[in-house]
């Protein structure tokens, strides 16, 4: 869909799997996350928090707005690409 976006423009190219792939990684507790998920279990040790993000509620915060935008982009588009079912009917005319 970002690619989709910015169809035309080079600035855009490959941009979607770009911004996707860290989110996918965090969301689905990837080990690429680690980075991101890494949670205190206590006597000085840390863990990786497979599709837990216990200890850092900013990263959730910003994968649900980023993910809320994104949504928002998709149903406009959905909006354009597929017309309200009386315009359809009446196109068909």
């Amino acid at each position: 869909m970002i690619d989709q976006l910015g169809k035309g423009d080079a600035r855009w190219q490959n941009l979607g799997a770009a911004i996707t792939r860290p989110l996918n990684s965090i969301t689905h507790g990837k080990p690429d996350s680690a980075r991101w998920s890494v949670i205190d279990i206590g006597e000085g040790r840390v863990a990786h928090g497979v599709s837990k993000l216990l200890d850092n509620p900013n990263l959730c915060d910003k994968v649900c707005d980023d993910t809320a935008s994104w949504l928002l982009m998709i149903s406009i588009m959905m909006g354009i690409v597929f017309p309200p079912a009386e315009n359809a009917e009446t196109a068909a005319l």
